[in-house]
């Protein structure tokens, strides 16, 4: 389970190109055992997708189904819709400013990786641009209020 979770982590990386450090005390619930749902608003990346949710499946017999929804206010809306209703997909990007952000970390909407960001001597965060984890991580004490 662990490392479905990380995998999962990394496939939210690559695709949104940012990461939601901080937030909800549970873990995202899959659609299916063997399925993630992921959405996004590239439409012009779609078969770059199809190629990571190929890779992925070698990888550990997980499907993952894009749905790509454009345009990116559209996209926002049915987002900020799921939220509302309890029926986000496993896996999605948000777009807006930071405080978008901390509104679904606040709603326990988005997934805590730091202990996952933190592990094996912060190998993963690592792998990031320091400017990529600035603008998606909250600080102690921030005027956003994320814990």
């Amino acid at each position: 389970m662990k490392t479905r979770l990380i995998l999962a982590g990394l496939l939210v990386l690559i695709i949104t190109f940012f990461t939601f450090i901080q937030g909800c005390k549970t873990p995202p619930q899959q659609t299916s055992a063997n399925k993630l749902v992921v959405w996004h608003w590239m439409t012009d990346r779609k078969e770059a997708f199809d190629a990571l949710a190929s890779k992925y499946k070698k990888l550990t017999g997980i499907d993952v189904e894009f749905k790509l929804l454009f345009p990116p206010g559209t996209y926002s809306m049915k987002v900020t819709a799921a939220a509302r209703a309890k029926t986000l997909p496993d896996i999605f990007g948000i777009l807006g400013e930071k405080e978008t952000v901390a509104t679904f970390i606040r709603a326990q909407h988005i997934t805590n990786l730091t202990p996952y960001m933190t592990e094996n001597s912060e190998e993963w965060k690592k792998r990031f641009y320091p400017q990529t984890l600035s603008v998606s991580t909250f600080k102690s004490d921030n005027s956003s209020r994320v814990p």
